[in-house]
């Protein structure tokens, strides 16, 4: 995790598949001359960040990744920007009071897709997904699996 600059962060959740994980917002904030700190780290699976364990990944693991590094010891909160899907994600920070400030990025596909649109494309890529045998297959047999009210 880089920081730069002066007194106010920025956390970037960068979009799941981004290949250059954090780096290119930290690149682009940084040339903005943003003059506080630039928070944009690699999330699982991204950059020079490891897959999940057991290659399972859901919305909250950025919420997970980035936790320890969102106000620590009572320093200032950032303005988190989630980016495509890990505006879920940037969501939950802020509703746990964890940021100053909330930026949403291409969360419904961008402002050229309309709901259905969007909704649409969602559908086929579930579609990929549930034609992909080892996405939908059983779990590895080392994975331990619990479900909230479960022991």
């Amino acid at each position: 995790m880089t920081q730069t600059g002066g007194d106010t962060p920025v956390l970037v959740l960068h979009d799941a598949g981004d290949v250059g994980g954090g780096g290119p917002w930290r690149i682009a904030l940084t040339e903005a001359a943003w003059t506080g700190p630039v928070l944009a780290p690699d999330l699982p699976g991204h950059g020079g960040a490891p897959a999940p364990s057991g290659g399972a990944y859901e919305p909250a693991d950025a919420v997970l990744h980035v936790l320890a590094h969102v106000a620590p010891d009572g320093g200032p909160r950032p303005v988190v920007v989630g980016v495509g899907v890990h505006g879920w994600a940037a969501q939950l920070l802020a509703l746990g009071g964890r940021s100053s400030g909330l930026v949403l990025v291409d969360g419904l596909g961008g402002p050229w897709m309309g709901p259905v649109e969007a909704t649409d494309r969602v559908r086929r890529w579930l579609r990929a997904i549930s034609d992909d045998p080892d996405a939908v297959g059983p779990p590895p047999a080392n994975a331990k699996l619990t479900w909230p009210g479960t022991p």
